[in-house]
């Protein structure tokens, strides 16, 4: 997704909120006691790593969303980012993921009209895109040479990085909710990070942001898991991915448009 567009979407979504004071029920952003919960599958991941969730939410005259939620105990993961060669084709989250034999692939971050990152890209201690000053660009995935995340805002030190990706808007920031109502549905890839240290890699069917932050902040126990933290947004709409191969299970979102940069993970 363009930054610019994002941007103007987000500052829209301030300007409704202020001069409504309220949220319609018949509008795509819907309070979370509006909704009904389906667990579609769930089942821990082996040697205490974290569980697997998938579900459906749905409330009257909105579109239903699908959840699926990969959340990994802390110390028992490692990421990286890897970015497709620019001398051939982009390929799939899924092929990357069994290429690079990853248990779990993601897209990841803004991209140029060439899906190039757009926003600041490091990797295996290089910077090979600048830092680029965006409202929107409000996070920092950073990882370290041993492959441990963390999720910090834009103005966090990058300089020694191993890997690290500009991306946003932050959607929940130290436990609350910090995006506004903007009615603009998109599937989305985010990663957040709980109370308990725990990571979590989701993926949505088309939805709003603020819808995403509510359901997150408001009903946690819904994915088996504790408050979040952060919640970030990775961008989404045809680019949004997953690929997911543990505990005997494989699961794959096919994105519509393959991009060049791809979170993958690792179990330990």
């Amino acid at each position: 997704m363009k930054i610019k567009v994002l941007n103007y979407l987000l500052l829209l979504g301030g300007i409704i909120l202020l001069l409504s004071g309220c949220i319609h029920k018949d509008s795509n952003i819907v309070l979370p006691s509006d909704y009904t919960v389906n667990l579609l599958d769930t089942f821990k991941l082996s040697h205490d790593q974290g569980h697997y969730s998938r579900l459906l939410i749905s409330a009257p005259g909105v579109k239903s969303i699908y959840f699926t939620v990969i959340a990994l105990n802390a110390n028992h993961y490692t990421a990286k980012l890897y970015l497709q060669p620019d001398n051939k084709a982009p390929q799939s989250v899924t092929a990357v993921a069994q290429q690079q034999r990853a248990q779990i692939g993601i897209n990841g971050g803004f991209y140029t009209k060439d899906f190039k990152p757009d926003g600041l890209f490091i990797m295996k201690g290089q910077q090979l895109y600048p830092y680029f000053h965006a409202k929107v660009l409000s996070a920092l995935v950073l990882i370290n040479k041993k492959g441990q995340l963390d999720l910090q805002h834009k103005d966090f030190p990058y300089q020694q990085a191993y890997y690290a990706m500009q991306t946003g808007p932050i959607l929940i920031d130290d436990g609350r909710v910090a995006v506004h109502p903007v009615n603009q549905l998109a599937r989305r890839t985010l990663l957040a990070k709980t109370s308990k240290g725990q990571l979590l890699i989701i993926n949505t069917s088309a939805t709003s942001l603020y819808n995403v932050a509510t359901i997150f902040h408001d009903h946690p126990d819904w994915f088996g898991i504790e408050a979040i933290n952060t919640l970030a947004n990775l961008d989404g709409g045809i680019s949004t991915g997953l690929y997911f191969h543990m505990a005997n299970k494989a699961v794959s979102i096919n994105e519509i448009k393959y991009v060049k940069t791809i979170m993958l993970f690792y179990s330990k």
